[in-house]
């Protein structure tokens, strides 16, 4: 853990990414690791496969889902997807700990 944590904070997502893999084989219901293997393949521009592990967690009941939500909606931005970032951003709630950025960013899109 502290390997891919080490390599995460320092952005080599490649081997950040390749140590949760591992990880992930371990504990493979757990969906801190699958969000943070999501960020980092974000970072690496591999939206299909990022975007599609963030709305596995979106569609979950974990308490990661705003997380993934706004992590989703920021790989909308990468892309230059701007309509469907705000829609996503929108469903963000107000007692999200990401809602206060995701107003931030919805009024720097408008």
């Amino acid at each position: 853990i502290k390997t891919a944590e080490t390599a995460f904070n320092t952005k080599n997502y490649t081997a950040a990414f390749a140590q949760l893999t591992v990880l992930e084989k371990e504990f493979p219901s757990n969906v801190e690791i699958q969000l943070y293997k999501a960020i980092c393949l974000l970072e690496l521009d591999k939206f299909s496969q990022a975007d599609t592990i963030f709305e596995t967690i979106r569609k979950g009941n974990s308490a990661f889902v705003t997380k993934a939500t706004w992590y989703k909606a920021l790989s909308y931005l990468k892309q230059d997807k701007t309509a469907a970032s705000i829609k996503v951003l929108q469903t963000i709630p107000e007692d999200a700990e990401d809602y206060t950025s995701a107003q931030d960013l919805l009024d720097k899109l408008d």
